[in-house]
């Protein structure tokens, strides 16, 4: 499907899952997993993670605020927790908001 691309503060961002939509996928088990957003997600154009994927990042209601918060997302495999990769939080009123967002999305999908 044909993916929306915006700029905000100059930074380019492709719009891979709008506010309201669903996403969904498999996890590593092969688990069919799917989440309602309640934030636009996507990625920074021309950018790379450690993942090798560019750099993911949430919208909040005011991505022009120049409000940022950076979590180091965490993935836990058998009894170690490994740093992931890192999920920007753009335009949150502070970093309670964001956590919340990033804990909404990730947490409560299964």
């Amino acid at each position: 499907s044909a993916k929306g691309h915006i700029k905000v503060r100059g930074l380019d961002i492709t719009i891979e899952n709008a506010k309201g939509s669903t996403r969904k996928g498999k996890d590593a088990k092969g688990n069919a997993w799917k989440v309602r957003m309640n934030n636009t997600y996507g990625y920074f154009k021309r950018t790379q993670g450690k993942d090798g994927d560019q750099i993911d990042v949430f919208l909040g209601e005011n991505p022009e605020s120049g409000k940022i918060f950076v979590v180091d997302q965490i993935r836990k495999t058998g009894d170690s927790k490994l740093f992931d990769e890192h999920k920007v939080m753009m335009g949150f009123a502070d970093e309670q908001a964001a956590r919340k967002v990033h804990a909404r999305q990730y947490y409560h999908i299964r």
